[in-house]
């Protein structure tokens, strides 16, 4: 058997028939598992990592295609204000920023 420290429990899974090195295979699995599991959570929200997993499939590439409107504007005058007064423009818009 293993040796696990007090405080860590064991991740070992014991399978009968399969030899003395079973638990050693299982214990590196489910590590390599975890660790795809966190790289796979730093790019994607954990509510898609869990929906992909509640789903028992293979994750792939893949998407919606859906209809989006963007707004680009301008506010008459804003060049002239940040070449002045950068200082306050900056608070104005961090200002508007949180707003939300």
């Amino acid at each position: 058997m293993l040796h696990q420290p007090a405080h860590q429990p064991d991740k070992t899974l014991a399978l009968g028939g399969c030899g003395p090195r079973a638990p050693i295979v299982v214990e590196l699995a489910v590590d390599r598992m975890k660790a795809s599991l966190r790289s796979f959570a730093r790019f994607v929200p954990g509510e898609v990592v869990r929906e992909v997993l509640a789903q028992g499939e293979d994750a792939r590439l893949g998407g919606e295609l859906r209809t989006l409107t963007i707004l680009f504007s301008d506010i008459e005058g804003s060049t002239q204000r940040w070449e002045r007064f950068p200082d306050v423009m900056q608070v104005a818009l961090a200002r508007h920023e949180n707003a939300y």
